[in-house]
């Protein structure tokens, strides 16, 4: 066989090397051409350009991987995509592992979260586990073949979905669906096709662990594997969260049993809720013994630019939410708080509805930074409701430096972009480590 990647980013990087290092012939394309450079010690490696891939079309066995970053609409994509069936990583993956016991993770937010969850408390099970995937930082897909463990926990994103063929979990778990990725899908009602294709190839002995909201999606026509349901509303599901106990409960095997309290979490979990939900309905399905559960849950820490705590100094918290990037992630994390927050917002424009998370922002922000591409968009919104405790910056270690300015002692400073990070970063990642780096720097030149 031969194989042609389009895109040599994380993922595509990773499946280059493997294939090289087992002597496969290897097409290699990226924009960026630096990026194909570091193959070429390979013999079996060619690195082509847009113009060259039209001479690759007669070739019969040829694969083409793209990277979840390139839709459907690049003019690469669109030139071999007539000649040649194109799969995503995650179903280049699938074909070593599917003997394995997987468990998928998708949704529009919390997938990194509930994947790492979910993999820590296999591993306090002694499950022989890999966990990794979609989520960054963390381990691609591809190092589950290298690995060979006998659970992979995979997170697993609508792009990667939206190319799958045979692509199957033995367990797939559905967090929510919210306005999301509209840059990269045609439109609201595909992005939702692709997460729901995480069903489509499951038979009888499968699980579909899926939030209870989502049961009656018109795009959620599943009915081979078992379905198990976890709401934060409803006490009849599988696992539900009580609100006024502030508990976790599961329903298994006809009864009802507490599972663990909201108060013995370490990381924050009121946000996390429908993660904790899945991770309870995973391990009851693996059996998981319950004193390994309980201790999963209890010493997980949280992962970096979730709602991370940067540092605490004179009674000022900075709280860092890189990860989030869009609107209804935005909105999450305004309402955990029981107290208005200094707000530091904005980043590139995904054009998706913006109401809601403005109207959260006039009730649960005391003040308002904006900064990114999108700031003069969101300042019109913030104006026509007449919300006027708001400035504009250029630049993010400024809008660090105003709300510094604007606090005093009991205030929350969070970092929460709503937006994607691609304006001034090159991710989510750079853009949390530029903040926390900000803060550290502000607080040593005030103390």
């Amino acid at each position: 066989m031969r194989y042609l990647i389009l895109g040599l980013g994380r993922q595509g990087k990773g499946i280059a090397e493997f294939l090289l290092e087992n002597n496969e012939i290897v097409y290699g394309y990226d924009q960026n051409e630096e990026k194909g450079k570091e193959f070429l010690k390979y013999k079996t490696f060619q690195l082509v350009r847009e113009e060259d891939i039209k001479k690759l079309k007669n070739i019969k066995d040829l694969i083409v991987i793209v990277s979840a970053g390139i839709n459907d609409e690049n003019p690469v994509v669109k030139m071999i995509n007539n000649s040649h069936s194109i799969i995503s990583d995650i179903e280049f993956v699938y074909s070593f592992i599917k003997n394995t016991v997987i468990i998928a993770i998708t949704g529009t937010n919390g997938k990194s979260t509930t994947t790492c969850l979910i993999g820590e408390i296999l591993l306090r099970d002694k499950k022989n586990v890999f966990y990794g995937g979609n989520l960054t930082p963390g381990k691609p897909a591809i190092e589950a073949v290298r690995e060979k463990k006998e659970f992979n926990v995979l997170e697993v994103s609508s792009f990667q979905l939206a190319r799958i063929k045979s692509f199957k979990p033995n367990i797939g778990v559905l967090l929510n669906i919210n306005y999301d990725h509209l840059d990269w899908h045609k439109s609201f009602e595909d992005y939702q096709r692709s997460k729901m294709r995480l069903f489509e190839n499951q038979t009888k002995k499968d699980f579909c662990v899926i939030n209870k909201n989502l049961i009656f999606n018109p795009y959620f026509n599943v009915y081979r594997p078992i379905i198990k349901i976890f709401s934060t509303d409803d006490k009849f599901s599988d696992a539900y969260y009580d609100k006024i106990k502030k508990k976790f409960f599961v329903n298994f095997n006809g009864y009802s049993l507490p599972v663990i309290n909201m108060k013995e979490l370490k990381f924050i979990g009121k946000t996390h809720s429908e993660n904790i939900l899945a991770a309870i309905l995973v391990s009851k399905i693996l059996g998981v013994r319950e004193e390994n559960l309980i201790d999963g849950l209890k010493n997980f820490q949280g992962l970096p630019h979730r709602l991370e705590l940067v540092i605490e100094n004179k009674g000022i918290r900075y709280i860092n939410n890189s990860m989030c990037t869009n609107p209804t992630a935005g909105i999450n994390s305004l309402l955990i708080f029981n107290q208005k927050v200094i707000l530091i917002t904005g980043g590139k424009e995904k054009n998706l509805p913006l109401e809601d998370y403005i109207k959260v922002i006039s009730k649960k922000a005391k003040y308002v930074i904006l900064f990114g591409e999108n700031k003069e968009k969101l300042k019109e919104e913030l104006l026509k409701i007449n919300y006027q405790n708001f400035l504009l910056v250029e630049s993010l270690k400024e809008a660090v430096v105003k709300a510094k300015e604007i606090s005093k002692k009991g205030d929350i400073i969070l970092f929460s972009p709503a937006f994607a990070s691609f304006d001034y970063f090159q991710d989510f990642i750079e853009r949390g480590e530029k903040f926390k780096k900000f803060v550290y720097e502000i607080e040593k030149d005030k103390n």
